[in-house]
Parts: structure tokens; sequence; C-alpha cells
């Protein structure tokens, strides 16, 4: 007859193993069915039996013959009656072998990281990562852009994993009235100075820098005190001009009438009241005057004869039906940027040294402009196998080669240079720049002429003009300049009316 006992678990059924507190019941149970030799004593309360070790004891393993190690970090290991123990152990700190994680901890499931490693090295030429088998890692990201803390490189890039430096930065802003410097830390700084300049109006004088802009000088006054000229100043040259004007006027001439401005002086056309051609004389140098029969004769000369029309601008001029007929215009342009051509009437062609931007033609030069008539640059670092090679044009700056590098210091100060204009005597160099020097004296101490120099071949120029003027000769009365020379104007009446006195004019005297 079959035996009506339950079967007793087997010892590979794990429903048995130990995984809490075995309620009284149950463990009974085991007993009254006969099971009793088999089912060992329930752990402590809140202990657990490992598979392992239930399967060892209902194996007929009585004792804990080896390690209760069940390679777990997160329980407690022990031998407990006979059984292995293997405790939970919770938020605790474990590792959970995975080097991507961190703040790793025991829960429930295990060790777990509860937190991703970083693995930012804050480096933007690195690409970073974490590899599981081995952690963080930094691969090189070249090419891409960076800073490299230099405020004077422009467009850094990675390179190798640190950020290499770009090109040097250009700070030159082409003020002449800011001093352009770089800051390792800032960039471009343009700081204001107060450095002679010029405002491009050649008519103020002394011109300086402030508040990053050129302030115009004292403002260049020209008056001839002639009425029949229009008194300016070339802005360009800086020169005064006095240019014929052709309003009324009185020449002071009783025996003159419908007087005018003409080529810059007062003319009337003279009538009847002459005793002499001298007073017949109109200053028209197209005319011939005469006295004739008591009344002034000026016949036009012919087309053959020269004249001026007081133009140093024109040339080859020539008499037309008793007018000085101008030629042609000069031309003045002398191909060289550096200078500004001009035409003045009263002096003729002028080539005037300017700052403008130019290229002189040299690699090893930057930041060309310039300077004294000749264009000029600041000597760069670059390569060179002999001085010749850095030349920058600048009479001021010593020019070398150094181990294959070009140099340029400014020369000694007082070292005598030549500033492009040719009137000024004395140029020096003070701090790489030449200064002009005195102006070179052109007064030829007459008053029939307008003195001035040529800048360009630096020789004086001495320009008729039509100002009143003194002859000498107490005899005549308004004298007036024509053709650089003082002419005399109408005799002086000497009659005093009296019957009883010789009159008579003294040309050293104006007494009778």
């Amino acid at each position: 007859m079959p035996s009506l006992a339950p079967a007793c678990p087997v010892a590979r059924d794990k429903r048995f193993a130990w995984r809490g507190v075995v309620p009284g019941a149950a463990l009974m149970l085991l007993v009254l069915a006969g099971c009793g030799d088999q089912v060992q004593a329930a752990p402590p309360d809140g202990a657990t039996a490992t598979t392992d070790a239930v399967d060892a004891q209902l194996a007929g393993d009585t004792g804990c013959t080896g390690t209760c190690d069940d390679g777990n970090p997160c329980t407690t290991d022990s031998c407990t009656a006979g059984h292995c123990v293997n405790a939970p152990v919770l938020d605790t700190a474990c590792d959970d072998g995975n080097p991507c994680t961190t703040l790793d901890q025991c829960t429930q499931s295990g060790c777990v990281g509860t937190q991703e490693l970083s693995c930012d090295d804050k480096n933007v030429c690195t690409k970073d990562s974490c590899d599981p088998a081995s952690g963080c890692v930094y691969a090189k990201n070249d090419g891409v852009a960076c800073d490299d803390g230099d405020g004077c490189t422009l467009n850094d890039a990675c390179l190798g994993g640190k950020c290499g430096s770009g090109a040097a930065l250009t700070c030159d802003d082409g003020n002449l009235c800011t001093t352009d410097t770089c800051d390792l830390k800032t960039g471009c700084q343009f700081t204001f100075n107060t450095a002679p300049c010029t405002d491009g109006d050649a008519c103020t004088l002394g011109d300086v820098c402030s508040g990053g802009k050129c302030l115009a000088g004292t403002l260049t006054v020209c008056a001839d005190g002639n009425p029949c000229t229009d008194d300016k100043c070339d802005g360009k040259s800086g020169d005064c001009v006095f240019l014929p004007s052709a309003v009324t006027c009185d020449d002071g001439n009783p025996l003159t009438q419908g007087d005018t401005c003409f080529a810059g002086q007062c003319v009337g056309t003279p009538g009847c009241g002459c005793t002499a051609d001298a007073q017949c004389d109109d200053q028209n140098p197209c005319t011939k005057d005469v006295c004739t029969a008591g009344c002034c004769v000026n016949a036009a000369l012919p087309g053959s004869v020269t004249c001026s029309d007081g133009n140093s601008c024109t040339q080859n001029d020539a008499c037309d039906g008793g007018s000085c007929i101008a030629g042609a215009k000069k031309l003045c342009e002398d191909g060289n940027i550096c200078t500004d051509d001009a035409c003045l009437p009263d002096i003729g062609c002028t080539h005037t040294p300017n700052a403008a931007k130019c290229d002189d033609g040299i690699a090893c030069t930057i930041n060309h402009v310039c300077q004294a008539g000749a264009c000029t640059g600041n000597i760069t670092a670059c390569a060179c196998s002999v001085d010749s090679d850095c030349s920058d044009n600048n009479p001021c700056t010593d020019d070398a080669c150094v181990a294959g590098k070009c140099s340029a210091k400014p020369s000694g100060a007082g070292k005598a240079c030549e500033d492009g204009n040719a009137c000024t005597v004395g140029d020096t160099c003070l701090s790489g720049t030449c200064l002009p020097g005195a102006p070179t004296p052109c007064d030829d101490g007459n008053t029939c002429t307008n003195d001035a120099c040529d800048p360009t071949t630096g020789s004086c120029i001495h320009a008729a003009n039509f100002s009143p003027c003194s002859d000498g000769n107490a005899c005549t009365a308004n004298d007036g300049c024509s053709g650089g020379k003082c002419h005399g104007g109408g005799a002086l009446g000497c009659d005093d009316a009296n019957p009883c006195t010789d009159d008579s004019c003294d040309p050293t005297s104006t007494v009778g």
C-alpha cells in the first residue's frame, strides 16, 4: 500500500532554499511529513541561505566545509549553524567594475553605478568619451577653431590636441593720431596721441593730434593790399595765390577814365591832356602808348609780340587785338603718387610731398605710406640675405639683415636727411622721421615780385605783380609795378598858379 505522506523535497528543489524566515507552520509540516532529517533549522531572522548552500545541506552536507563568499560585494557572507548565510547589504558603496560609472551603490539588484563618469577635460582640442573597458579617452580634435589665449593672433586652430597660434594680428588703423599696439589679453589698442599731423589743408600751420583727430593749427592769411587781385590760400600747397580780378577801381591818374582791373592792375583808358608818352601808359604790354596832339593813343601791337597774361600756369602767351591771350596750359604731373601736383598762377608747377598710402615694391616692408616724397614702409622680420633686401626708403632708419631677418632701427637724432621738399634747408632725423629744416630764403627785396620757392627744385620764383610802388622819382605820381619793375605814373603837377614863380620839379625832391 503506497504511503500517503507527501514526497520530500529533493536536494535540488530550490523552493526550499532559505530566502528569509521560514514560517514555523511550514517547517512543522516538513517534519510531520517525515522529512525532518533533511530539513535544517532556519537561519536567524532576516538571514538568507543561498541555493548552493541549501543544495549542499540537502545533499547531506551538515556543515560549512568550504568558503561562503558568493563574490557579491553587496552581501555579508557567513556560516551560521552549519549553513552559509549571505545577507544583503543595501545603500553602501561598491564597485560595479565599470570605469564609466561613479558613486556605485548596493541595491536590491546588486552593485549599480548611480552616475556616469564625466570625461570633459575642458579642452576644445580633444574629443572626450568613455570606454567601459579602459575609462576616459581623449582623442585629438585637429583643425577645430580654438583660442590660444593670445589676443594678438588670428584664426587659431587645434593641432596635436593643443591650440596652435594663428597669424599675427595687424593693429594699424591708418590714423596718425593713434599709437597702435597689441595687448596679449585684449588685442589691438589704439591710444590717442598728440603727434604733429596734417589736417589735409595746407593753409593751416602747426596742426596737432587731439582726441584721435588732427586739429587745424593757425590759418595762413593772404593779403597783398591790391584791390585788383582775389587773395586766397591754396589748400594743397599752402601757398598764397593772388588771382587777377576784373572789378572797377581807381588808378589815381586824372588823365584816365573807365578805370578797371586788368591782369592784377588798375588800368584806365587814357584821355586828352597829356604832354608826354609816359602819361599814356595803360600798363598793357600789348599796346603802344603815345601822346599825340595832347591826347593819348594806345595802338594794339601785332600778334607776333609775346607777353605774359600774369598766370604762371600758361605758356607761350601772345598779343591779340591789344590783349594778352593765354597760351597752352602747363602740365605738372610728375608721375609720383607721393606728391600732390598743382599749378599756382603766381608760381607755376608745384609738387608737394603728401602722406598717401602706397606700395614701395619691397617684400619685407608693411604699412606703406608716402614720406618726404617717397614711398616708405616698416621693416618686418622676414627672411633676407643682405642688407639691401631690407631697405625701406626711409633715410632716418638703419636697415640691416641680422641673422637672416630684417631689422630697422631709428637713426640717431640730428642725422642729416632730405624731407622731399627742396624748399627746406638743414632737414634732420628724429625718432625715425625726417623733420623739415628752415625754409629757403627767397625774398629778393623787390616789391614788384611775389617771392616763393619751388618745392621740387628748391629754386626761388619771383613772379611779377602789379602792386603800387615808388620809382624813386619824386616827379611822378601813381607809380605801379609792371614786368617785375616799378614804373613811374603821370607827371607830378607843380604849377602853383603864381606868375611870379618859375615852377619845376626836382626828381630828388618835391620842392619847386
